[in-house]
């Protein structure tokens, strides 16, 4: 579950981002960096743990070591 976003920046994927504190077109409890995942909840499957999907580490300099990768949940 994503929000999308209308007018993105040249670098978004049509995707809102998540800050760390709620706005008026902005979902809250994720941070104002680029590091973590801009998304509210995935969908689990035998293979595709939701906690270990939106797995993430940020650098000291606030930019994505590791992102969050979603896997395809099959029938």
């Amino acid at each position: 579950m994503q929000s999308n976003e209308g007018f993105p920046a040249a670098t978004d994927f049509l995707t809102r981002k998540v800050n760390e504190y709620e706005g008026q077109h902005r979902f809250g409890g994720g941070n104002d960096g680029d590091c973590d995942p801009h998304v509210m909840d995935v969908l689990e499957g035998p293979d595709a743990k939701q906690s270990e999907m939106l797995a993430y580490k940020c650098g000291p300099d606030g930019k994505a070591e590791k992102m969050a990768t979603l896997k395809m949940i099959k029938k």
